[in-house]
């Protein structure tokens, strides 16, 4: 807005719609402008601001070891964070070959989303500020985890190591597949055969905050695994995956992949069916 001499008296812009969207943080800033060391393991934090605009809502999401939860008060360009608490579990010890250890990464990232102040979108990227103004945290949205069917790409095996180890699927067989629906279910393919006998699963899910997840009820159907083939290596594969999707407590979306993790173990690495997978590794 302009005074009749053309001076400039207020700028305005448009108000941010954060809705019920879930950030993935890439880098956090210090006080003095520059990128903390923890910034390069961000990758698996996320958090969601519920309630809208000029709302009292949830603030709620993942850091790198667990589950967290609390309020949020959005109000035009300004935007805090009250009662952020992690959820049940603990950091595990680290720091090894000077890497920031969990703990460190966790408190930098709730210690970021308690003094955050305000909010800018720049493109397609969301800054929080401080007080005075100065961006303290970069995020980036994460993208969809209904819609498509992901293929499993990597799985963490270690307790099955010496009965499964994951591979890429042979010619003929089908690969271990899930998809994700708006109705909390998910269904695929378990890869447990090729010979037209392969089995399918479903399950239900929820998400009972941002990058949270549990998973139950998992039921396989089919006979791939029957009588004599139900120790072979496909088979034992097929039980330590659906093993390993009753132990996810956490995922992340991001638009080369779908991570599932347990804590700060990761689990299971999807990638999109029109993705190209390379080669998989156990």
């Amino acid at each position: 807005l302009e005074a009749s001499d053309g001076s400039m008296r207020l700028a305005l812009v448009p108000a941010i719609e954060l809705g019920n969207r879930t950030w993935t943080p890439v880098e956090i800033l210090d006080d003095a402008g520059e990128i903390l060391p923890v910034s390069d393991r961000l990758n698996t934090s996320a958090v969601r601001f519920a309630g809208g605009s000029s709302a009292t809502g949830t603030a709620d999401g993942r850091s790198y070891c667990r589950g967290f939860d609390g309020k949020s008060l959005v109000s035009g360009l300004a935007l805090s964070t009250d009662r952020i608490r992690p959820l049940a579990g603990t950091c595990p010890k680290g720091g090894r070959n000077n890497v920031s250890p969990p703990q460190a990464i966790e408190t930098a990232f709730l210690d970021a989303l308690g003094r955050t102040a305000s909010h800018a979108l720049r493109g397609s990227e969301l800054e929080l500020l401080d007080v005075q103004g100065n961006p303290i945290m970069r995020l980036v949205p994460q993208a969809d985890l209904v819609g498509p069917t992901w293929i499993v790409d990597k799985m963490d095996v270690t307790p099955f190591k010496a009965k499964a180890s994951l591979r890429a699927p042979k010619r003929g067989e089908t690969p271990i597949s899930a998809t994700f629906r708006e109705i909390e279910t998910i269904t695929g393919e378990t890869g447990a055969s090729g010979d037209g006998t392969d089995n399918r699963y479903s399950a239900s899910y929820g998400t009972p905050g941002a990058a949270q997840i549990r998973i139950w009820d998992i039921v396989v159907s089919g006979r791939a695994c029957n009588g004599s083939k139900a120790n072979s290596k496909l088979c034992r594969q097929e039980r330590a995956f659906t093993a390993l999707l009753q132990k996810a407590d956490g995922f992340i979306v991001r638009s080369e992949d779908l991570r599932l993790f347990e804590g700060t173990r990761p689990l299971i690495r999807f990638v999109a069916e029109t993705s190209e997978s390379g080669e998989a590794e156990g």
